[in-house]
């Protein structure tokens, strides 16, 4: 088609209805010799895509398409196809065909091996469906999840969590629908079912502008106005930049608070992971440690109970097990204040005769008793007073990494429970220690008691009620189920060995937390405007001006001006013997 039919395609209806005709029986020839697609089609689509929404046979036209791409989805060459693609695209941009639809004859096309092809569409829909999504584009969504092609399937699941993440907004219908999901029991599925929920969403924050930023580039426009003279390009941007309001940050949606029946997935998960014959679902050891940390932190955050996952994980606590200080910090992580003391303390005994033994390396000693340590600071209530007593013995070992391990035991007993450690390390009562919780119990913000009591009898001014609020959040940020909070770092659990070693400004950060600082060190010459002292003023004088007081320097007792009359005195008397 001629450039003039595409500026004004109302008025060249002949020469469109021309090129129509043309498109009807070239694909008539085409369906029966697929392979003979030239290039003089493909321009012939492309023309038509742009042009036939505005007469009648708009939707004709697609038929024609969908027909065609539907017939020969294989046959096709890369091009024609990706042609097709690309011209159905336009006309649902152009509203002729609307987005259902555009699922059901789309979706299906992700089992083609044209990568083009896979891309396009995707790229198609997450760019037009989020902030318009309706429950029957959901619907039809989440139909192609269950597709019999693994490869629809996949890339379906992939599309929902990826415009879920998008729209980063709360959406219970959504998340519950992807914890389904799992009984489909599809390796590709469970895997990206898992890092959903396991790895945090982080909003991109690069567009963010804050008040200074909009007031910076508002001086600017105006700086441009009186350089450059007022123009309509110029008064355009600075009006558009006075509407610009602040960009407000996003948090990160949590996924794992929105769920109806955290026990199922736990329960479903676990299934897959323990049955043999479920196997090939995670086939390395990297996708096991993750479903078990998913587990982990499902169990921790909604005080789950759940002792077959403890059961369970005993029998890979061995010392020669592959990334055991992981699958470690794992299982202290699943620990909470109600789990069952009989399931502690089955736990710490097993980590205690696999890790704690003599003939063992001390790294080997270290991490067994760092995760008897962390265990025992979320539920102190599953440890014996026989074991608690074979571990803190060892702090008179010989070996430094494992004493502070054994300090590290008594110390968590002495603030938890104290009344089991033997009385030589329970150390002096203080009056301020706090008295330990039973099983089960949780410490309340008294902010909130107070109050409470107060809001009984009058009106809160509005510092009580800020109070409040902080008291709220104190106790929000200082809850055990904290989901930020749940997972052990490994580093934790190898403090004090060799493989932990600490750099030195590690050391000297360390050394430095929570003490005031008394001065700080500079560099004297980071100030390029001071002056030198004195002794530096010496460095740049000549050696004739600075003999007189080398001298004096070799001669106890005497200053400058002595060591000066000395001098003069000697060469008078030179003189003098010249003389005669």
């Amino acid at each position: 088609m001629e450039p003039y039919v595409f500026l004004y395609p109302e008025q060249h209806i002949e020469e469109i209805q021309a090129a129509f005709e043309k498109f009807k029986s070239q694909v008539e020839l085409f369906t029966e010799q697929p392979g003979e697609i030239n290039q003089d089609f493909i321009r012939l689509i492309y023309d038509l895509s742009h042009v036939v929404h505005h007469h009648g046979f708009g939707g004709e036209f697609l038929e024609k398409c969908f027909a065609f791409l539907e017939t020969h989805p294989e046959s096709l060459s890369p091009d024609a196809r990706s042609s097709l693609v690309q011209a159905i695209i336009v006309l649902h941009n152009h509203k002729v065909i609307d987005t259902v639809d555009l699922i059901d004859h789309f979706v299906p096309l992700f089992r083609l091996n044209d990568k083009n092809v896979r891309r396009t569409i995707y790229g198609h829909f997450f760019n037009r469906i989020p902030y318009h999504q309706t429950p029957q584009i959901k619907k039809e969504l989440q139909k192609y999840v269950q597709h019999e092609d693994p490869r629809v399937s996949f890339k379906t699941l992939k599309l929902i969590i990826d415009i879920f993440h998008k729209e980063n907004k709360e959406d219970p219908q959504t998340i519950n629908f992807i914890a389904r999901c799992i009984d489909l029991k599809n390796p590709r599925l469970v895997n990206a079912i898992v890092s959903f929920f396991l790895d945090p969403y982080t909003p991109k924050q690069e567009s963010l502008i804050d008040e200074d930023d909009l007031e910076e580039m508002r001086r600017e426009a105006e700086h441009q106005i009186l350089i450059n003279g007022k123009t309509k390009k110029n008064k355009k941007q600075l009006e558009k930049i006075k509407h610009m309001k602040a960009s407000i940050p996003q948090d990160p949606v949590q996924v794992l608070g929105s769920l109806d029946d955290p026990l199922k997935l736990t329960i479903r998960l676990f299934s897959l992971l323990s049955q043999p014959e479920h196997v090939k679902i995670f086939k390395t050891r990297e996708t096991q440690l993750r479903a078990m940390e998913l587990i982990s932190k499902l169990i921790f955050q909604f005080s789950l109970d759940f002792d077959k996952f403890f059961t369970w994980s005993e029998r890979f606590i061995r010392p020669n097990y592959e990334d055991i200080t992981k699958l470690l910090s794992i299982v202290a992580s699943a620990v909470h204040s109600t789990t069952n003391v009989d399931t502690v303390a089955e736990v710490c005994r097993t980590i205690a005769n696999n890790f704690v033994v003599d003939h063992l390396d001390e790294e080997v000693q270290i991490v067994g008793m760092n995760t008897i340590r962390e265990i025992c600071a979320r539920n102190p209530h599953g440890m014996t007073p026989e074991l608690l007593e074979d571990l803190t013995a060892y702090k008179k070992s010989d070996r430094k990494g494992v004493v502070m391990a054994a300090r590290g035991i008594i110390q968590v007993f002495r603030e938890n429970r104290p009344d089991i450690l033997p009385k030589r390390e329970r150390g002096k009562p203080t009056d301020d220690a706090e008295e330990p919780l039973a099983f089960g119990e949780q410490r309340s913000s008294n902010v909130l008691g107070e109050l409470g009591e107060i809001a009984m009898t009058r009106l809160l001014t509005d510092e009580e009620i800020e109070k409040i609020k902080k008291g709220k959040a104190d106790e929000i940020g200082d809850d055990d189920n904290n989901p930020d909070d749940s997972i052990i770092d490994e580093t934790t659990l190898t403090e004090g060995s060799r493989v932990h070693k600490r750099t030195k400004e590690e050391i000297v950060a360390a050394a430095k937390e929570g003490k005031p600082e008394k001065h700080s060190f500079h560099n004297k010459k980071e100030d390029k405007t001071a002056g030198f002292s004195n002794k530096d003023k010496l460095k740049f004088k000549p050696f004739m001006l600075t003999r007189f007081r080398q001298e004096s320097g070799r001669i106890k007792n005497k200053n400058l001006s002595a060591v000066q009359k000395d001098k003069k005195k000697r060469e008078g008397k030179l003189k003098t013997l010249k003389m005669r």
